[in-house]
C-alpha cells in the first residue's frame, strides 16, 4: 500500500477517502469539532478588492483557524495524484510546462478561458465532489463543502481554492480531455485556461467543447477564446508559442525591467527584491542567460 504521507497516491490512498466521521475530520484538521462548527460562518473571511490587470478582482481570504483548515485541505488534495493534462497546483508544474505541451507549430491551437471560475464552483459541487469521488458521508461532505465555501462558491483567495476548484470540476475536466483524445489533439489545463493544440481543432472543435462546458454548468469567456492557425504565433499562459519554440511575451519582458528599476533603486526593499526575483526566476526558465542576474542577498 503507498504511504499515506507520500506525493502522487492514488485518492482511495487519502486519509479523507470514505471519511464517515466529522470527529475524525477533527482529529486530522487538529481542531475540535465545535471550532470547526463556527467556522463555517463567513465571518472567518478578509475580503478585500485586488487590483490586476487593470481589473478589480474580489478575494475572500480565509483566517484565523479557518485558514489553518484551508491549508490542511490544500496540503492533502496536492498529494492525490493528478491527470497528466493538469498543469496548475503541481510540484515541478508550471504555465511553462503547460504551453511546452503545445509545441507544435504546424498544428492548429484553441485556447479557452472559463468564467469566473472560482464564482462558478458551487458549494453543492463542492459537496458532490467530497460525497462521489471521496465518498465520504453526508454529513462529513456537507461539513466539508460548507467550511472550504464562501457565500455558496470556492473563495478566490484561499490556498485551498485551486485544488478545490479543480477536484469539484474534474468530471469536466475528463470529459472534455476524452473528446480531446478521440480527436487526436493535445489538452493542457492550468487553472480556468484551457489549450487544445491538433489537426482536428476547428471552429466546430470550440462548438463542441464549449458544449460539454456549459453542460456542466460553466461558461466559456468569449472574449478570452483564440483559434490559432498552424505556424501562428500562438499565446499560451503568459508565453508565446512559435517555430516549435517557447518565448515570453514582450509585457513580461516590460514588467521585469519596471520591478529591476524599483529594486535597483531600493535594494533593501524585501518586497521590490522577491518581485524582482520572482520574474527573473519565471523568465529564466524560458531565457537561461537570466540567471546571472538573480539576486538573493
Amino acid at each position: 500500500m503507498t504511504p499515506r504521507c507520500s506525493a502522487n497516491y492514488d485518492i482511495s490512498q487519502s486519509i479523507l477517502y470514505k471519511l464517515h466521521s466529522k470527529k475524525k475530520l477533527s482529529e486530522i484538521l487538529g481542531l475540535p469539532l465545535s471550532v470547526l462548527k463556527i467556522c463555517k460562518n463567513d465571518s472567518y473571511y478578509s475580503c478585500f478588492d485586488l487590483e490586476q490587470k487593470n481589473k478589480i478582482r474580489s478575494i475572500q481570504q480565509p483566517i484565523d483557524q479557518l485558514f489553518i483548515i484551508h491549508q490542511r485541505i490544500a496540503s492533502l488534495l496536492t498529494r492525490i495524484y493528478h491527470p497528466d493534462y493538469l498543469h496548475s497546483g503541481r510540484k515541478k508544474h508550471s504555465i511553462i510546462t503547460n504551453a511546452s505541451q503545445h509545441l507544435i507549430s504546424d498544428k492548429k491551437t484553441l485556447t479557452i478561458d472559463i468564467e469566473k471560475f472560482f464564482p462558478s464552483t458551487t458549494q453543492n459541487k463542492v459537496f458532490h465532489f467530497f460525497r462521489t469521488i471521496f465518498k465520504q458521508s453526508v454529513d462529513v461532505a456537507d461539513l466539508l463543502s460548507h467550511l472550504l465555501t464562501f457565500n455558496n462558491h470556492v473563495p478566490t483567495g484561499s490556498p485551498v481554492s485551486m485544488s478545490l476548484a479543480f477536484w469539484a470540476n474534474k468530471n469536466l475536466f475528463d470529459e472534455l480531455s476524452r473528446f480531446s483524445k478521440n480527436r487526436n489533439t493535445i489538452m493542457t489545463v492550468y487553472v480556468d485556461d484551457l489549450t487544445f493544440t491538433g489537426s482536428g481543432v476547428n471552429s466546430n472543435f470550440l462548438k463542441n467543447a464549449s458544449k460539454i462546458i456549459e453542460k456542466h454548468n460553466l461558461k466559456v469567456k468569449k472574449s478570452k477564446v483564440f483559434l490559432y492557425k498552424e505556424n501562428q504565433a500562438k499565446f499560451i499562459t503568459g508565453t508565446v508559442v512559435l517555430n516549435n519554440k517557447l518565448e515570453a511575451e514582450f509585457k513580461q519582458f516590460k514588467a521585469l525591467r519596471v520591478s529591476e528599476f524599483l529594486f535597483l533603486n531600493d535594494p533593501k526593499n524585501e518586497v521590490y527584491r522577491n518581485a524582482y526575483n520572482g520574474r527573473l526566476a519565471f523568465l529564466s526558465q524560458i531565457k537561461p542567460n537570466l540567471k546571472i542576474k538573480m539576486n538573493f542577498k
